[in-house]
């Protein structure tokens, strides 16, 4: 690869920019055991970490001109290892990477203009994903989810990164249905809730290992505090080659795009966000149970990440008559969800839960946190940052766009006391991540939110 020392002080790995990074080797294993170093081959490459995915995917650019593709047999059977690192003025200690992908396919590939020369593109998955494709899995449970994952994941996938499983509530009672591993993992984890019914979140990350987390323990500000707050500024004030630099160029924003979802009619409104009636069908007892669900009996002021609500309480909508102007909140035929239950199939006082007996009484803020989770999301591309990982806590400032030599706060609508624009600033949660490595080494980031910073009653 080219440049892969660049921005790296002379005789050492102490980074001088969050761009830089040392790639220290990209081994290819063939399926007959034998190595080949390849990083000379190797254009650029990624590594996706996402977290809805208890995988990372890495994806190479390979431009061939030594007919390595025939001289070492690649037929979709290698490993593919990275080694690479940095020392920089954040961590006083050097950030080691060494991870270890599955080869699944070859999906590019191509003989372009120029003679002897051919390029193609190599896809791997973390070890877990690779291995759950050739397994099928069906057993009785009747334990907590967490504990339950836990062992799909060491014992049945053999992943050696599991760093952190929160525990669940409530106990399961039933039989995985037959699939693969990974996705039984997933299947129990769409009942999976802590005391306040928020969803949890399975995921892979370069430095964090594979780590299962709550949306709660998320938003909470001491065991997630904020991780880094990124500014969108156009000028440097330090000096290059100094820690302030490398601290100002780290939190610098180089690019933004962003989707505001903030109406939730098409479709979401749909699956739940505002207001929802959620019928359960006990087959134990022949009786049918009604639970209406309205946003507003949520206490975002705790369970948000910016605690403030997303509706407004004097915007309606025609609902049974022209003139029964109802709050999006009490639009319960929005969402209608029929869930069969058993209550009494594994106990005769419905202590012990089957799969939807596990959603009674929290489906209904269940679907609205998930469905309000992506408010807003933008798409940042930052410098590089091995630490950066799915589930931090970050805080944008992004100015008002408006000549800040004529800003007046007091005659700003919301009477807003500073400089930044309140609708698109705050704190998000990291959602994704794809890192990026080429001459320089950026982070693509998908971040979200649920509430706004400000309070759209009172303003």
């Amino acid at each position: 690869m080219p440049n892969i020392r660049g921005n790296i002080k002379p005789n050492t790995d102490k980074a001088l920019t969050p761009t830089a990074y040392a790639l220290n080797a990209i081994i290819l294993t063939n399926h007959k055991g034998e190595q080949a170093d390849i990083q000379n081959l190797v254009t650029d490459f990624s590594i996706t970490e996402s977290l809805y995915t208890a995988a990372m995917i890495v994806k190479l650019n390979i431009k061939d001109s030594a007919n390595f593709i025939e001289e070492y047999q690649l037929i979709g059977q290698e490993t593919i290892q990275i080694k690479m690192g940095r020392h920089d003025y954040t961590n006083p200690e050097w950030t080691n990477v060494d991870l270890t992908f599955y080869v699944t396919e070859y999906p590019i590939f191509a003989r372009g203009e120029q003679a002897n020369t051919q390029a193609y593109a190599i896809v791997g998955v973390s070890k877990q994903a690779y291995v759950s494709q050739f397994k099928r899995l069906s057993r009785a449970v009747n334990d907590t989810i967490s504990k339950e994952i836990s062992r799909i994941l060491s014992k049945d996938l053999f992943a050696d990164n599991v760093k952190y499983i929160e525990p669940t509530i409530g106990r399961f009672n039933g039989v995985l249905p037959l699939m693969n591993p990974l996705n039984s993992a997933y299947w129990l984890l769409r009942r999976a809730y802590d005391q306040t019914s928020r969803p949890f979140f399975l995921y892979e990350s370069m430095i964090g290992g594979i780590r299962m987390e709550s949306l709660t323990s998320l938003i909470d500000e001491d065991k997630n505090p904020n991780y880094r707050t990124y500014r969108d500024a156009k000028l440097f004030h330090s000096t290059p080659g100094s820690a302030e630099y490398f601290k100002e160029s780290i939190e610098r924003i180089l690019d933004i795009s962003s989707d505001f979802k903030l109406s939730k009619v098409l479709p979401t409104i749909g699956n739940g966000a505002y207001a929802s009636n959620n019928v359960f069908m006990d087959l134990s007892t022949k009786s049918i149970t009604q639970q209406p669900f309205s946003y507003n009996s949520l206490n975002v002021k705790s369970t948000t990440l910016n605690k403030n609500s997303v509706l407004s309480n004097t915007f309606g909508v025609p609902y049974e008559q022209a003139s029964d102007i109802r709050n999006l909140s009490k639009t319960y035929d929005a969402f209608v969800e029929y869930m069969p239950i058993n209550s009494l199939a594994y106990s005769s006082d419905g202590s012990a839960k089957s799969y939807h007996d596990l959603m009674v009484d929290r489906l209904g803020i269940y679907n609205s946190i998930t469905e309000t989770f992506d408010t807003i999301t933008h798409e940042l591309v930052v410098a590089g940052d091995f630490s950066m990982r799915p589930g931090r806590k970050i805080t944008l400032e992004i100015p008002k766009a408006i000549d800040l030599r004529y800003f007046d706060s007091k005659a700003m609508k919301g009477n807003f006391d500073d400089y930044f624009d309140r609708t698109v600033s705050g704190k998000y949660l990291v959602a994704a991540v794809i890192h990026q490595f080429d001459a320089e080494y950026h982070c693509r980031l998908r971040i979200k939110r649920d509430s706004f910073t400000y309070d759209v009653n009172k303003s």
